[in-house]
C-alpha cells in the first residue's frame, strides 16, 4: 500500500503514521500492515488478497471482517504469528461454533484449521489445569 491509495492525508486524523510503503503504526504503538485487494499474498502460490466485500463481516459491525474471513486470511499468510493468532481465536470456541467455522472455509484449508483446533484445545486444557492447581 503506497500513497496512491489516497490514504495518507487521513492517517493522522485516525491516529496512524506511515512507517514505510506497506507499514503503518497506530498511536497505541500497534504496527499495521494493510491488506490491499488485488495485491499478492506474501507467499508464492496464493491468490491475491480478496476484495473486502467478498469476506463475511462481523456480526457486531459490517466494517470489520468476520471470524471466517480473518481465519482465511491468516491461513493463507502461513506465518507463525498468524497460526498463533488462529489458535488464540479458536481457544474460546465451543464445538458447535467451531464446526460452523470449519464448514464455512474452503475444503483446502480445513485440515490446517483442524490441526490448529487441536492446539487450541491443548492450550485450553493447560489453562484449565493451571487454574485448578
Amino acid at each position: 500500500m503506497t500513497a496512491e491509495h489516497g490514504l495518507d492525508p487521513l492517517l493522522a486524523s485516525f491516529g496512524f503514521s506511515r512507517e514505510g510503503p506497506t507499514r503503518l503504526r497506530h498511536r497505541s504503538g500497534t504496527p499495521i500492515v494493510p491488506l490491499v485487494a488485488g495485491q499478492p499474498f506474501p507467499r508464492p502460490g496464493e491468490a491475491p488478497y480478496p476484495e473486502p466485500d467478498t469476506l463475511m463481516t462481523s456480526p457486531g459491525s459490517t466494517d470489520v471482517v468476520g471470524l471466517e474471513g480473518l481465519v482465511v486470511l491468516k491461513l493463507a499468510a502461513r506465518r507463525a504469528q498468524d497460526r498463533a493468532d488462529i489458535v488464540a481465536l479458536l481457544t474460546p470456541l465451543d464445538d458447535a461454533t467451531y464446526l460452523v467455522l470449519e464448514a464455512s472455509l474452503p475444503a483446502s484449508r480445513r485440515a490446517m484449521l483442524a490441526a490448529l483446533r487441536d492446539e487450541a484445545l491443548e492450550e485450553l486444557a493447560m489453562a484449565r489445569a493451571a487454574e485448578g492447581s
